[in-house]
């Protein structure tokens, strides 16, 4: 095994950990690792579309960390026109995702959706509150 295969295997092993955070987004886990995400969902539906987010993210996450990586062997294994190839097509990955992220009609829906049910349970709540309290006057 040559030294350049060697060195593209230690680094394929150490690129696996870096699919685990995929993986668990994928599953809908680890919303706080997002920045800028850091809510729980109180609400059924608001729990609903924080796991679509997150999966969206874990799509995201995963083909751009495949991306890095298939650079990075390209670029190590001697083939510098694939490598030249995907430079540019994950900084193209990264803006696509970025914008998508921050202008999502389904992300905008989410976040008023979450902002609705967390005030219509604040209102229910005091609804309830008034009810018990009438009758100790």
């Amino acid at each position: 095994m040559e030294q350049n295969e060697l060195i593209a295997v230690c680094l394929s092993i150490v690129f696996v950990f870096l699919y685990i955070p995929g993986i668990f987004f994928l599953f809908g886990k680890g919303g706080l690792s997002i920045g800028g995400y850091h809510y729980t969902a109180s609400s059924e539906k608001g729990k609903y579309f924080h796991k679509i987010i997150l999966r969206r993210a874990g799509v995201f996450y995963i083909i751009l960390i495949g991306l890095i990586h298939a650079c990075i062997l390209t670029g190590i294994l001697g083939k510098p026109v694939a490598c030249y190839t995907l430079i540019p097509i994950t900084v193209v990955w990264v803006v696509a995702g970025i914008l998508y992220f921050n202008l999502s009609k389904k992300i905008r829906f989410a976040r008023r959706q979450e902002k609705f049910f967390d005030e219509e349970e604040r209102n229910d709540k005091i609804k309830d509150d008034m009810k018990e309290n009438s009758g100790d006057i």
